[in-house]
């Protein structure tokens, strides 16, 4: 029973090998722009390596390049289906749906997405950008506070979506006025968080 499952260890091995030098030249060929050598073996390492998200990523990149938007979602959705847990692959997922018009659908996404990854500013800001083209300015301005928000509890952001909650939250408070419902909750620091979050 256990020389079996050694076995098991070293074949997952192998192919975790097999499958990190194939993602490592479908990289290269993809940098030099032969799209149909990277194709390949990025689908092959996908093939070797099922659980990684990397390899789905990068065949979905490829695709995209070649202009074929569907085939690199049926790749993104796969992926996600075989590595429910990785957000690479549900933020590639979302952009590609925004690429391809599908801005609708993304958003309907969003609200389960932030309940599993509360603390990831790029879905905050996404969600931001959305509302934003929607017209829905009120919650434009609270996904950008609660980029505001991680960064102030010491959560890690990423610097762009940073700069674009620091730029963007104050015209927002200026187009909103008093339709902002932060601005309406009261002036104590807690009524105010609390309203910020929703409550």
């Amino acid at each position: 029973m256990a020389g079996a499952a050694s076995l098991g260890a070293q074949e997952t091995g192998a192919a975790g090998r097999r499958a990190a030098r194939d993602l490592d030249r479908a990289e290269r060929f993809f940098a030099s722009g032969d799209l149909g050598s990277a194709t390949s073996l990025f689908r092959r390492a996908v093939q070797s390596d099922p659980g990684s998200s990397a390899g789905y990523l990068g065949l979905a990149r490829t695709y995209r390049a070649r202009g074929d938007l569907r085939e690199a979602e049926a790749v993104l959705e796969s992926g996600r289906r075989r590595v429910p847990g990785s957000f690479e692959l549900t933020r590639a997922l979302l952009e590609l749906r925004i690429e391809r018009g599908e801005g609708d659908r993304a958003q309907q996404e969003l609200p389960e997405l932030l309940r599993r990854f509360p603390e990831r500013s790029e879905l905050r800001r996404l969600a931001a950008e959305l509302a934003q083209e929607a017209g829905r300015f009120s919650e434009a301005l609270a996904a950008h506070r609660a980029v505001l928000d991680l960064e102030a509890r010491g959560r890690s952001v990423r610097d762009e979506d940073l700069a674009a909650a620091r730029a963007l939250a104050p015209a927002l408070v200026l187009l909103l006025g008093d339709r902002d419902p932060v601005a309406r909750c009261g002036a104590t620091p807690v009524r105010r968080a609390l309203c910020a979050r929703g409550r």
